[in-house]
């Protein structure tokens, strides 16, 4: 019996896992269509800063292309990332394992990524729609 109750609770831990991670897939999506819908930049507009990547690039990355923790996902999203830096505007990281670091990473984008007046740190569900909405207008002409 102990066997059965052991496999139980490793099946509703890798459940609960699986959920979290759809719930980031899905606000990750969210994201990039916000993202990707600004075709045209505001003319006049002061450029948008950089980004607030986590760490620094790993000059030793080769590519990887799915597996378990550890195997070197987030190594992938870095190097994209990364690659990136000169083609585009702006790369924001926020963290989704946890709700806490995916309200902290909204909160340290809307504080150190691009300023917003009013952003506090301890405010993360204010930042996050905050943030959400400098998205939303971005790419909207002045």
């Amino acid at each position: 019996m102990s066997n059965i109750g052991d496999a139980v609770t490793r099946i509703e831990h890798t459940a609960e896992l699986v959920e979290r991670k759809a719930r980031a897939l899905v606000d990750m999506e969210t994201l990039q269509s916000i993202l990707k819908d600004r075709e045209t930049k505001r003319p006049g507009a002061e450029p948008t800063p950089n980004y607030t990547l986590p760490v620094a690039r790993n000059k030793g990355f080769f590519g990887r292309v799915h597996g378990l923790g550890g195997v070197g996902k987030t190594q992938i999203a870095l190097a994209y990332a990364y690659s990136k830096l000169d083609e585009i505007d702006a790369v924001f990281w926020i963290p989704a394992e946890q709700e806490l670091s995916r309200q902290q990473g909204f909160t340290r984008v809307a504080i150190e990524g691009i300023h917003l007046e009013g952003a506090q740190k301890q405010a993360h569900q204010e930042n996050i729609l905050m943030v959400m909405n400098w998205l939303n207008r971005t790419g909207e002409s002045s």
